[in-house]
């Protein structure tokens, strides 16, 4: 099971004290790395029968069970990505006044923002978490495509590595901010939704339980094109060339940099998120050294590195390192009031 899933669920697991461990029967009895994302779901699942509540009593107040089986299905009914969040914001406001949903739209950028009211049922942020997935997977789902996303934000501190959060959205990840949101580029609110009511019933009845690796859905050209960037750099290879990449998909390098264009990004900056995220992940790391992240990011010494990060996010590298570290410390009245 994805690291995020086992914290999450180990979170769960203090939340809810003798609920969650009552629920722990039959396969979910062996230990969390051992379970796989159909678990998780089903693991959620009897939370939420125990506790008569779709957000597991973790709310400052209840929400009605079927609320997420309907969403899905609502979602399926709509037109275009768009009219499903919009769907999907009208719904809750009007279910629960524990959390609520917004779009908004930021010159190139669409962002997702999830207002949930202060809880103290909920110290670990649980609920925040497990909504944020919910709301990347569930459209990837409807939309038979990669949702990539630009970045994703978190109000609260970092709980695990680093690589836990980028594996399971895919994107650049921060915290401790004042709103938890998902953006990424607002042409994806026009993307059709291609799946069917009885696709989401389907799903509704036999949820399959995937997560950082979705099963059944198309890549886009910008997730392919940064997904072979990240395994070369990890394995400290050379970087391929837009040219080579578009001959490994038998496309010509004009057609691949006006397909990523249409998807509001570029060769160049797909380069520069990589070895942003590598610095990122190394920096992570406790005792890591600016040194050894501009190494693992493909550059030649920490000046250079440093250099990049004037350009691209108008930042030191000691500015990256000291955000990191500040990433992992509590902050204290995080969850925003619901708007």
């Amino acid at each position: 099971m994805d690291a995020m899933l086992v914290t999450l669920a180990e979170k769960l697991g203090r939340s809810l004290g003798e609920v969650a461990h009552n629920e722990r029967w039959g396969n979910l009895s062996a230990p969390l790395t051992n379970w796989t994302g159909r678990d998780f779901v089903e693991y959620v699942r009897r939370l939420r029968r125990a506790t008569r509540d779709e957000h597991l009593g973790l709310g400052t107040s209840p929400c009605r069970l079927g609320t997420s089986d309907f969403m899905i299905e609502l979602g399926a009914r709509t037109v275009t990505l768009g009219d499903a969040l919009d769907c999907w914001s009208r719904f809750m406001a009007l279910t629960t006044s524990s959390v609520a949903l917004t779009v908004e739209i930021q010159d190139v950028s669409a962002a997702l923002t999830i207002h949930q009211a202060a809880s103290l049922n909920d110290p670990e942020f649980a609920l925040s978490d497990w909504l944020m997935i919910v709301l990347h997977k569930l459209p990837q789902f409807l939309l038979r495509c990669e949702l990539p996303l630009q970045r994703a934000e978190f109000t609260h501190s970092m709980q695990g590595q680093y690589s836990d959060y980028t594996i399971m959205f895919g994107s650049e990840c921060l915290f401790n901010l004042a709103k938890s949101r998902l953006i990424f580029n607002r042409s994806m609110l026009h993307k059709p939704i291609i799946a069917t009511v009885a696709e989401a019933r389907e799903l509704i009845a036999n949820k399959r339980g995937y997560f950082s690796r979705p099963v059944g859905i198309a890549t886009t050209w910008s997730q392919s094109v940064k997904s072979i960037l990240l395994s070369e750099m990890r394995h400290c290879g050379p970087l391929s060339s837009l040219e080579q990449i578009a001959d490994s998909f038998e496309i010509c390098g004009q057609t691949l940099r006006r397909r990523l264009r249409d998807e509001g990004t570029s060769y160049r900056k797909l380069k520069q998120d990589v070895r942003h995220e590598i610095a990122l992940n190394v920096l992570a790391q406790k005792d890591a050294t600016v040194a050894e992240a501009s190494y693992a990011a493909g550059f030649a010494d920490a000046t250079a590195l440093t250099r990049a990060l004037k350009t691209t996010r108008g930042i030191s590298s000691q500015q990256l390192r000291e955000q990191v570290g500040q990433w992992k410390q509590p902050r204290f009245g995080q969850l925003a009031d619901v708007c």
